[in-house]
């Protein structure tokens, strides 16, 4: 595989796991917007949902490395399994940036 060919398949993986993550983050987002239940368990739900960001890369990368030694027979599973690193990922920022920007200041005028 040549360097053009793994940046390529990088990026349209990396675009793809956004796409299918955006969904995913407003229901997790209405989710934890509508969890009224006690002040503890919005912030025990919120928390849940922003993991991801605090796991350091490191610790990432090093479970991906050992789990795909062991499906290195399989192309079709190492890449479903980082797929899915990236998504929790992704998810968890998604559902940041939207915890951030709760909604506009601006009138819809």
């Amino acid at each position: 595989m040549t360097l053009e060919t793994a940046l390529a398949w990088s990026i349209g993986r990396s675009m793809l796991v956004t796409t299918v993550a955006l969904p995913m983050s407003l229901v997790v987002w209405r989710y934890i917007s509508v969890c009224e239940r006690s002040r503890r368990f919005h912030r025990l739900v919120a928390a849940a949902a922003l993991t991801p960001l605090f796991v350091p890369d490191l610790v990432t990368g090093f479970t991906y490395r050992m789990t795909s030694a062991r499906l290195i027979h399989s192309e079709v599973a190492t890449e479903v399994l980082y797929a899915v690193l990236l998504l929790f990922r992704i998810l968890a920022l998604q559902v940041a940036v939207r915890m951030i920007l709760r909604s506009s200041s601006l009138s819809a005028e």
